[in-house]
């Protein structure tokens, strides 16, 4: 008897196939270009190197896994949970340590800041000079709350999605389709 798959099995199975070519094509390319144009953080780091050869790892994982979940392998459902959780707990270790993008997000914001504040201080009358600087500090603070907002919301959505995920495949019913006498 043919197994059938289901569409949200078919669906995952294609993201994590889509998602891991993508990884394994664009981290090799983006480490190139950061030798050629090095980013303003932690490049030449282990953290950097680790996090770039994890990532590369994950991608070919998710495509294998993704190959094989669309063949109803038991295996490969079970690699696909095991690199969600992996990767959930890597977001709770590396969130303290992600300093690079913040503190370049700061460091870009507190340079427009100080451009902006020379030239009100250079071409403003004194007496507008006050308010025109009080306006650039309330959108310097707005800047940054608003990063960290986005922040927040980029790190629940990357969560939720590798939630939703484990849910998905040790639900009972998707389960029960990787079963059919498929040997490990």
């Amino acid at each position: 008897m043919e197994k059938q798959r289901s569409i949200g099995v078919t669906i995952f199975g294609w993201l994590f196939i889509i998602f891991g070519t993508f990884g394994i094509i664009i981290v090799p390319i983006g480490m190139y270009t950061d030798r050629i144009l090095p980013p303003p953080h932690d490049l030449g780091t282990p953290i950097y190197y680790f996090d770039n050869t994890l990532s590369f790892i994950f991608s070919i994982c998710g495509l294998i896994s993704g190959l094989f979940i669309l063949k109803l392998r038991n295996w490969a459902r079970r690699l696909a949970i095991i690199l969600r959780l992996i990767g959930i707990a890597l977001l709770i270790i590396y969130i303290p340590l992600d300093k690079g993008y913040t503190k370049h997000f700061e460091t870009g914001t507190d340079a427009l800041y100080m451009q902006e504040r020379q030239t009100i201080l250079k071409y403003y009358k004194l007496e507008d000079q006050r308010g025109a600087l009080e306006k650039i500090e309330k959108r310097r603070l707005v800047s940054k709350i608003n990063f960290n907002i986005l922040y927040i919301i980029l790190l629940v959505f990357t969560v939720g999605y590798k939630v939703i995920i484990i849910y998905f495949f040790t639900h009972p019913k998707v389960k029960e389709q990787f079963k059919s006498g498929v040997k490990m």
